[in-house]
């Protein structure tokens, strides 16, 4: 799901290792994720014209709606794990960290 979440939002395809870098997990462990998810029809491996070593990774239409019915799901089951742990004040504090964790995080790549 963190994969196709990610290729859905980006710009442009990404590639393997720069997928790695958003999930947090090596390379050959995301090389070995993206065939399987190639094979079952969710994203595309498209290689460069200009250069075959370059691999690029694109969202196909059973991807996007496999995430289309997953995400609703996950952000409910989240939300609610979240009520049933935290006080308001403590999901505030979470979301501050993790928005500043993120300003980081996309400073920092660029």
């Amino acid at each position: 799901m963190d994969i196709l979440l990610i290729l859905s939002v980006s710009k442009v395809p990404l590639s393997p290792g720069e997928i790695s870098s958003y999930v947090f997990r090596e390379k050959h462990t995301v090389s070995a994720l993206l065939t399987r998810m190639q094979r079952a029809g969710y994203v595309k491996k498209v290689r460069s014209k200009k250069d075959q070593r370059v691999v690029k990774i694109q969202i196909q239409p059973k991807g996007r709606e496999v995430l289309n019915r997953s995400v609703p799901v996950i952000f409910g089951l989240t939300r609610d794990l979240l009520k049933t742990r935290f006080s308001k004040k403590e999901v505030k504090q979470l979301d501050q960290l993790l928005k500043a964790l993120r300003k980081y995080h996309c400073e920092s790549w660029g």
